[in-house]
């Protein structure tokens, strides 16, 4: 009898202790290959995205209210009486990779096909959280290496950032590499929008500054890999101009700056290690 009370006790603790509950329904409609993921935006933090359809992207906060909503402009980007079969998938949402403003941008590639000609399409093109396009080429795909994990972006020590696609042929033919004038927080990354995967980056680095927005001074904390022995911490305006270089090293783990000398705004600060690894935040200084 005891034991069977200890088994009933045992199960009634385990059922009100380890319980998984809905929390919410996503809904979406075809044409999207990868309708929902996660970003992790360098400013406003880790996002759900979700294509509710296939020319529109929405973002939302973690308590799942909008955050954004994204159209894609169609009509600019396919003839869409020419393919009347089309997908499309959503890559690198990012804020600060693919211009130095406040807004959100992403990769899109475009798979179109006209089931009466057995003729086919692929465009990628960079949209803008406004509509705009940054970018459009036709007959290129994003770089994988392998079935999940992009490595078509990518940060250099010394030569920038670089974004390579290649041609849309089986197999490929062709590669284009082009200069990005900002820089990726995670390389590489392991999901589709840019989110650090731990299984991916074993020599991962975490910063942020506090307080954010700062009025007269702020820390970057900061945790380099333990390969690392030193770094370089570096302060931009938001259009990319570079203010100020610091050395930093294993000794500490956060650097306390000044802003006397900086307006009231958005800057970018970026830590870049002797290996090549990036990452970079956003901060907002008031006066």
């Amino acid at each position: 009898m005891r034991v069977l009370s200890t088994l009933i006790f045992s199960f009634i603790f385990l059922a009100t202790q380890a319980q998984i509950g809905l929390e919410h329904i996503y809904n979406y409609s075809q044409g999207s290959a990868a309708p929902m993921d996660v970003a992790n935006l360098e400013s406003a933090g880790k996002k759900y995205v979700v294509q509710s359809n296939a020319w529109e992207v929405n973002i939302y906060n973690l308590n799942h209210s909008i955050y954004k909503t994204i159209s894609i402009p169609t009509v600019n980007l396919i003839d869409t009486n020419a393919y009347d079969e089309y997908t499309n998938r959503v890559f690198y949402i990012k804020e600060g990779l693919f211009d130095q403003d406040a807004e959100v941008e992403f990769m899109l590639m475009i798979d179109g096909y006209n089931s009466v000609n057995n003729n086919d399409t692929v465009i990628t093109a960079i949209i803008n959280e406004t509509g705009s396009i940054l970018f459009k080429q036709g007959n290129v795909r994003p770089v994988y290496k392998s079935t999940d994990i992009l490595s078509s972006i990518f940060n250099t020590a010394t030569n920038g950032t670089k974004m390579i696609l290649s041609d849309s042929d089986y197999p490929s033919t062709a590669a284009y590499v082009y200069s990005l004038p900002g820089t990726l927080s995670c390389d590489p990354c392991g999901s589709i929008t840019g989110f650090r995967s731990p299984s991916v980056v074993n020599s991962a680095f975490e910063m942020e500054n506090s307080p954010n927005p700062a009025q007269n001074y702020t820390n970057i904390n900061y945790q380099l890999p333990q390969d690392v022995e030193k770094a370089v911490l570096t302060i931009y305006t938001i259009d990319g101009v570079m203010l100020k270089n610091y050395t930093i090293d294993q000794q500490f783990d956060h650097l306390r700056i000044s802003t006397q000398e900086l307006s009231s705004g958005t800057y970018l600060y970026s830590i870049r290690t002797d290996k090549g690894e990036v990452q970079s935040k956003k901060m907002i200084v008031i006066k």
